[in-house]
């Protein structure tokens, strides 16, 4: 990955990623849809990554369970909205402790057209309290770990160039 930035928008209750990656729109998009590639890079080193349901049609649903040691698993679970491969990803997204707040999640893969794709996460919340919440959880941190886990899955060697992330 050349690049990343993570913003926080609390006046559109957003948490926004951008990572621009040495990969293809193609291998990126499929990162996020198989069941294999999920585990080795979604969430941060800390954490290990069970995919329980993974359905990938729009009404199709998703649950990951998520295990760090010491604690009882807790699990995300969501519905695709939309899919446009290997452009676009859309689902609900729910922490299951936390039953009845939902939100939205989408994924943007722009093809830069020279050997970089431009990946950027919108995570749109209902409530303030939900964006502060995850917020507090330090999301940043593991924002920058999962990102690093992406590219280092699914980037291709030997690219020399170094593209703006803009």
């Amino acid at each position: 990955m050349t690049e990343e930035n993570f913003t926080i928008n609390r006046e559109t209750l957003e948490v926004i990623t951008q990572g621009l990656y040495r990969a293809t729109p193609d291998a990126l998009y499929q990162a996020y849809t198989d069941k294999e590639q999920i585990p080795r890079w979604w969430g941060p080193d800390t954490i290990a990554v069970e995919v329980d349901q993974l359905d990938t049609r729009v009404g199709g649903s998703w649950r990951f369970i998520y295990s760090v040691p010491g604690q009882e698993p807790v699990a995300w679970s969501g519905i695709y909205q939309e899919l446009d491969p290997p452009r676009k990803l859309v689902s609900t997204f729910v922490f299951e402790p936390n039953p009845g707040h939902v939100h939205i999640g989408t994924v943007l893969f722009e093809d830069r057209h020279d050997g970089t794709t431009k990946v950027t996460e919108i995570l749109k919340f209902m409530h303030i309290s939900d964006l502060d919440e995850v917020v507090a959880s330090n999301i940043a941190e593991g924002q920058t770990e999962r990102q690093a886990r992406l590219a280092k899955l699914t980037e291709q060697p030997n690219q020399s160039s170094e593209p703006a992330l803009a």
